[in-house]
């Protein structure tokens, strides 16, 4: 089928017989910035990398979507459906999330600054010894609970008493700085 993608100014930027409008998204993933894409269904879609600059994504579907890397810097996400997409290391610098569903969404390096709607009040990760649990500034690992700057300074200290081989320490160290992370960015 003919199907057309506009920008933000209503000019045409992708045209041409795709099965859907996520197959020439998927095609095109370089070429989307400032596309319309208002409600638009990319469940599941291979979005790797591409260049969503100032997108309009309000309401799209994109539960599940694989958008590691992508270039989403003042894209509008209100109301978009994130869960389980994959945004590790994608730029969000700027981006309206207001009232996205970001459940189960993978954030780990994601650049968040400046981003709108970030609200992180719990966050569960279950590591190869026991569940990390984030909330009201505070990370509990096991019956161990900290704010996030005493993990920072003492996570090696409490690994060793707790008897975590080091590989571990190093596991739940990242699973801190990603927590760390986020906490810094959502302003």
């Amino acid at each position: 089928m003919l199907i057309e993608i506009k920008n933000r100014a209503g000019g045409i930027i992708i045209t041409g017989e795709y099965e859907s409008v996520k197959d020439a998204c998927e095609k095109k993933r370089k070429t989307l910035m400032g596309a319309d894409l208002t409600g638009a269904d990319l469940r599941g879609a291979y979005l790797m990398g591409a260049d969503l600059m100032g997108a309009y994504l309000m309401g799209a579907d994109l539960t599940g979507a694989d958008l590691r890397g992508a270039y989403l810097m003042g894209a509008d996400l209100m109301g978009a459906d994130l869960r389980g997409a994959y945004l590790t290391g994608a730029d969000l610098m700027g981006a309206d999330l207001r009232g996205a569903d970001l459940t189960g969404a993978y954030l780990t390096g994601a650049y968040l600054t400046g981003a709108k709607g970030i609200i992180l009040p719990v966050i569960n990760i279950s590591g190869t010894q026991h569940s990390v649990f984030y909330m009201d500034g505070k990370i509990r690992i096991g019956c161990v609970e900290k704010t996030v700057d005493e993990w920072l300074l003492e996570y090696e200290k409490i690994g060793k008493e707790n008897n975590y081989t080091d590989e571990q320490i190093k596991e739940y160290k990242k699973y801190i700085d990603m927590i760390a992370m986020l906490g810094k960015d959502k302003t």
